[in-house]
């Protein structure tokens, strides 16, 4: 005999403060699923579902979840590889700031 089956899981997007969430919510009875994600990040959310009423939909909604999951890890990749080319730049940008209001209180010191 089918055994229904309810899941939840909420995780905690900020270590220290906020309320940024992703919950994720599976409940299987006998004639349907009912999926769905929802991710929070302060005032913004994006709920997705995933329900399904027969088998080939229960397909597709897997498709399209391994489908977002696949371009979450491939944008996830993309960023860790673009990361230190964009701390670099961030702190050569700081040296030349820094250099910048060297030469300015320089000047000023030389004019008062």
């Amino acid at each position: 005999m089918y055994k229904s089956i309810k899941k939840t899981t909420r995780k905690f997007l900020n270590k220290k403060e906020g309320i940024a969430i992703i919950q994720c919510g599976l409940e299987l009875s006998t004639y349907s699923v009912f999926a769905d994600v929802t991710i929070t990040d302060c005032s913004r959310q994006i709920s997705l579902d995933f329900n399904a009423y027969d088998a080939k939909e229960y397909d597709v909604k897997l498709e399209k979840l391994e489908l977002i999951i696949n371009e979450l890890a491939e944008f996830y990749t993309t960023m860790a590889l673009y990361k230190k080319d964009w701390v670099d730049e961030q702190e050569s940008r700081k040296v030349v700031r820094n250099k910048k209001e060297n030469i300015v209180t320089s000047l000023n010191d030389l004019l008062n």
